[in-house]
């Protein structure tokens, strides 16, 4: 399937709102030259190190598919591919309505198995050592530029509804939105139901704005973080009211999670059910800004790109939750693409990197040094190189168990954890379910970890960039995630008391 068979043929109307967008601004213009001067003289350096020159007076061309397009990024938490199957009804029985019209990703990867450094690279194009949102307090590298930042150089408002304190206005997340709300507005995301109050949020932008400035363009983000545990019982949605053991959707993570290993298979199904239920009840309030898209007047120039930062393991592979392991239950994501009057419908099955997002909306010129750790289009024609896919899950401070990384370049996965000294490699094709580990066949391992060891020595340019970081943790932001099982007991930066033996 070629890139121009996706684009349907494009309306006279649409030339014309292109061509009013980008001819007629002279006030525009000036504003994307005076920001793009601003982003160099503030020393984002990575700006004159990987974009070349191009002829756009920001730098940063926007695509085919963007061109006279609102862009509405829906984010889901915690949600694997087999959990939000896009094409099938009974799993999206809202969101399979809209994959019919659009160009559904089957084979989508993140670019790390947590919320924080996923989300950066969605918003960024960049593995995350090049961004270097790999750690809870950590901001991006200086002179890496977000989506929001490269649309607003063509005038977009940019504006984020999101349900976590992790990706709220006082991370490094509030780069590139001239407006970022946190909707539960406090440190407890995970035992609240947030999902209405995102939908409705985003709903309401989208309603209110269309009178007022319906010729000017968005970029609206809508995170939801109701999948991610605790798992809340929906009635209207039941799918766990079968199960009779002694665990509950209250349950504590802490129980749970020193107990798991003694489940039996029906305890994981239940949980995972349960979840289910988390999943199907976002879908629903996913469906109101659909809803509202369509009854407004952007429903025939607007994007909507569904994605998930990553999964969530249930004891496939021996354990639970997600950020320690690179199994497919945990990093191949769902993605879709609805702009039905842009794009003819599509199933595309090469796989894909939620890196990809980002190059698929905007032209940006890479250089070969960095070329390899920055997505490409998903649309763009095949280059004739491997493509190789990247995840991480860092070597850092507040986590240091966790020390792994995947290559993948289809069929094969490759997985290192280095403080375990344990490879995996897989054939997805013959493997789905990641059960035969083919690490012990040299031949095929040698270009991978040859492809690795190169990567780490490339990437280690950009390492040293790292370090910037935002206010230390609250004691509550610190339980809150030690309660879900992302800190270690090691002491972390915004700790008061001396942390438990």
């Amino acid at each position: 399937m070629t890139a121009e068979s996706l684009f349907a043929p494009l309306t006279q109307a649409t030339y014309s709102s292109y061509t009013l967008v980008v001819s007629f601004r002279p006030s525009r213009l000036l504003f994307a030259l005076a920001a793009t001067a601003a982003l160099v003289m503030s020393g984002h350096n990575l700006i004159q190190r990987a974009v070349g020159p191009s002829s756009s007076a920001t730098g940063y061309d926007l695509s085919e598919l963007a061109q006279g397009m609102n862009v509405v990024l829906v984010v889901f938490d915690t949600t694997p591919g087999k959990s939000l199957d896009l094409l099938d009804p009974k799993s999206a029985p809202l969101l399979s309505r809209y994959a019919k019209e659009g160009v559904v990703f089957t084979k989508a990867y993140a670019a790390a198995p947590w919320t924080r450094p996923a989300v950066a690279s969605i918003l960024t194009g960049y593995h995350p050592k090049v961004h270097g949102v790999r750690e809870f307090t950590s901001w991006y590298n200086p002179g890496v530029v977000t989506l929001g930042q490269m649309l607003s150089l063509h005038g977009y408002e940019t504006v984020g509804f999101v349900s976590h304190w992790l990706l709220s206005q006082a991370t490094t997340f509030k780069q590139g939105f001239s407006r970022l709300e946190l909707i539960d507005g406090g440190t407890e995301s995970n035992v609240i139901i947030s999902s209405p109050a995102v939908a409705k949020s985003a709903a309401s932008f989208i309603q209110e704005r269309a009178p007022r400035k319906s010729s000017e363009h968005f970029f609206l983000l809508a995170h939801f973080f109701d999948p991610h545990f605790f798992y809340l019982h929906h009635p209207d949605l039941d799918r766990s009211s079968w199960y009779k053991g002694p665990l509950r959707d209250t349950t504590p993570f802490t129980q749970i999670d020193s107990s798991y290993r003694t489940y039996q298979e029906n305890d994981f199904s239940f949980l995972r059910d349960l979840h289910l239920e988390e999943v199907s009840f976002t879908e629903r309030h996913v469906d109101h800004i659909f809803q509202a898209i369509k009854a407004s007047p952007y429903a025939d120039n607007t994007i909507v790109i569904v994605v998930a930062d990553h999964g969530e393991e249930f004891h496939e592979h021996g354990a639970m939750w997600h950020g320690h392991s690179m199994y497919d239950e945990v990093i191949r994501v769902p993605l879709m693409i609805w702009a039905p009057k842009k794009l003819k419908p599509a199933v595309v099955a090469r796989w894909v990197s939620a890196m990809d997002i980002v190059p698929t909306l905007v032209d940006v010129k890479e250089t070969t040094s960095s070329r390899k750790f920055f997505g490409e289009s998903l649309f763009s024609e095949p280059s004739g190189r491997p493509r190789w896919l990247y995840a991480e899950v860092g070597d850092n401070s507040e986590k240091p168990a966790r020390n792994l990384d995947a290559i993948l370049q289809e069929p094969l996965k490759f997985i290192v954890n280095r403080n375990e000294k344990w490879e995996g490699l897989f054939n997805l094709s013959a493997d789905p379910e990641e059960r035969t580990n083919l690490a012990a066949e040299a031949p095929l391992v040698a270009r991978f970890r040859a492809e690795l060891a190169a990567s780490t020595r490339e990437l280690a340019h950009f390492l040293p960039q790292n370090g910037g970081s935002a206010s230390p943790l609250s004691s509550n932001q610190i339980q809150e995630l030690r309660s879900l099982g992302y800190l270690s007991e090691a002491k972390v930066s915004g700790d008061l008391d001396p942390a438990p033996q």
